[in-house]
């Protein structure tokens, strides 16, 4: 890989005064010493967190968040989805990109998640204080303020049927 992504991936580079890996967390820290404990000695010393990982961390953290905040609000919202160990969405079992695919329903219409509005309400109201990517602004070398901030990722790939914002 070039150098300078190579540094984005490892969290090392510094765009526009945002740091994307916040190293000064506990968590931060927590997780690093779990990973330490994993790999061997002799790649300890060079062992950094990829921001993928960190990434996906802070996608389940905040999935987390918006489920909790959206149940808190309507404890009754699924009720209607989860039947026989199965997640049901508009009557039909399971969600698919691609509803040719689902065998059992041939009948099966394109359809979008039922609660994905609600979801996405949710989500622009969600905060979390203590994300990985929480981009923090420096002055002269020390944190002065923490700013929340939209970071729209969108992932879609029309040969595998996957398409996804996160």
């Amino acid at each position: 890989l070039p150098y300078d992504v190579e540094m984005f991936q490892n969290g090392n580079i510094n765009i526009s005064g945002f740091q994307i890996i916040n190293r000064e967390i506990k968590e931060y820290l927590n997780l690093k010493r779990h990973l330490l404990n994993l790999t061997s000695k002799k790649n300890a010393d060079d062992l950094d967190i990829e921001a993928k990982a960190v990434f996906v961390h802070d996608a389940v953290v905040v999935a987390r968040a918006v489920f909790a905040t959206a149940l808190r609000r309507n404890d009754s919202l699924f009720r209607h989805n989860f039947r026989h160990g199965e997640l049901y969405n508009r009557g039909f079992p399971g969600i698919y990109c691609h509803p040719i695919t689902d065998v059992n329903n041939p009948n099966r219409p394109f359809t979008t998640f039922e609660h994905g509005q609600t979801l996405a309400r949710t989500l622009r109201g969600v905060r979390i204080h203590w994300l990985f990517m929480a981009p923090e602004l420096f002055s002269s070398k020390r944190i002065t303020d923490c700013y929340n901030f939209t970071l729209s990722a969108i992932h879609s790939d029309i040969t595998a049927g996957k398409f996804g914002f996160f």
